[in-house]
């Protein structure tokens, strides 16, 4: 076990305002910005004008639970917000992005449904995942059947990261729970209780988290109803189940009330949070129900002023301020990979056969400041046990906000 405590930054990345629609957003350029891209550390006012994007567009799609019991619209956000700012910056190879979103409502067979339209349309090269429990159970089979690449910016079950056509750039909460167990095991904890979904993907996360804290820990799940009107019962069964430590691998309309139950009860054991879809509102939100609490990321933190500033110009000038967070970044530089891909291709030989071809014979890295960030080729299967060297990041919540700086873990996984 390896934890490796640093203090660090995330550079602002580069992204302009959203546009469309939560079923279709087609993306072209309005000639501008006012953010930065990525990387480059320089804001659309100094950019030299370019060309706007011609010609036939790019298209991607993705599939988003956008509404349902458990809305998480962010990751999709993100990825309009990276097709928005390639569109200001002048398209892929001079040709636009466009994205075409379908919402699957929190429902298998709609997510069907709008995974089978996506494969139907010829003019779709590719699919970016949206923050779905869907995917990897339903979408992602009919993509390997389809020979379509399916790019992940974070994986929520086993079926993204087992399949043949699926590209995760992180381990999701995979990594993200191991983080938490080491960190909490260096604490010298030695049990968790942990909240999850009352669904089908929180069913079949358990047993993989229960192999990622090994036997030297005890292990508790909790399963929470997804709309269940008060959360008290679930924070009295996490404090029943007598945990040196509490992990909340849940969405925040069920994180921010079950945080306030732990606290009305006197919870006296550490609470850590996943990140994917908390954003600063919620944490401003839970007050003093989230002190001392820490929030968990795939990313260096996207916080405050200095960092992800232009991520939240962008999603602020179309509404979606509150997307802003570790969704939202992870849908972006999903969408980043995309580019690096298609920049190496060639967008005049782009085809759903060459997409998959290039992923399955070349690991893909090139993100600003991040270089752990990679899309694994085939020769280097994405999986539990080949994650363990993706770390993770921990800050700490007080007074309704992130407190400066991280920790960064490097967790080792347990063999599947």
């Amino acid at each position: 076990m390896a934890i490796l405590m640093k203090n660090r930054l995330y550079r602002a990345l580069g992204c302009a305002a959203l546009v469309g629609t939560l079923t279709v957003a087609a993306c072209s350029s309005p000639g501008g910005g006012g953010t930065q891209a990525a990387g480059s550390g320089q804001s659309s006012s100094a950019r030299p004008s370019v060309s706007p994007p011609s010609g036939e567009p790019i298209v991607i799609a993705t599939v988003s639970q956008d509404s349902g019991a458990l809305p998480t619209p962010q990751t999709a956000d993100g990825i309009e917000a990276w097709a928005h700012e390639t569109n200001a910056k002048g398209g892929l190879g001079g040709r636009p992005i466009e994205v075409r979103r379908c919402d699957d409502q929190n429902n298998p067979t709609t997510h069907q449904q709008c995974a089978r339209k996506v494969i139907a349309d010829p003019s779709v090269m590719a699919a970016i995942g949206g923050l779905s429990s869907n995917a990897g159970s339903v979408g992602v089979p009919l993509y390997d059947q389809a020979g379509m690449a399916y790019i992940c910016p974070t994986p929520i079950t086993g079926g993204e990261m087992s399949s043949a056509s699926s590209y995760c750039i992180t381990g999701g909460p995979f990594v993200l729970f191991a983080t938490i167990a080491r960190f909490f095991e260096s604490q010298g904890k030695r049990s968790l209780a942990v909240a999850l979904s009352d669904s089908a993907s929180g069913h079949a996360t358990a047993p993989l988290f229960q192999k990622i804290v090994g036997p030297g820990m005890k292990f508790t799940p909790i399963y929470v109803p997804l709309s269940a009107p008060d959360m008290t019962p679930v924070a009295t069964a996490l404090i029943a189940a007598r945990p040196d430590a509490i992990a909340l691998f849940t969405v925040p309309s069920t994180t921010i009330p079950i945080l306030a139950g732990l606290r009305s009860l006197g919870n006296s054991a550490k609470i850590a949070i996943y990140s994917q879809a908390t954003t600063p509102k919620d944490l401003a939100d839970a007050g003093a129900a989230a002190d001392g609490v820490y929030l968990t990321s795939n990313f260096p933190p996207v916080s405050d002023v200095k960092t992800g500033s232009a991520l939240r110009e962008g999603l602020a000038a179309t509404g979606h301020a509150t997307s802003i967070g570790d969704s939202a970044l992870s849908g972006y530089l999903a969408g980043v990979m995309f580019e690096t891909v298609v920049a190496a291709i060639g967008p005049g030989n782009l085809t759903r056969s060459s997409i998959l071809k290039y992923l399955r014979s070349t690991p893909i890295s090139g993100v600003p400041d991040l270089p752990e960030l990679r899309l694994p080729s085939s020769n280097a299967p994405f999986g539990l046990t080949s994650v363990a060297n993706q770390a993770g990041y921990l800050q700490k919540v007080q007074g309704g906000k992130l407190v400066a700086g991280s920790d960064r873990i490097t967790p080792s996984l347990a063999a599947e």
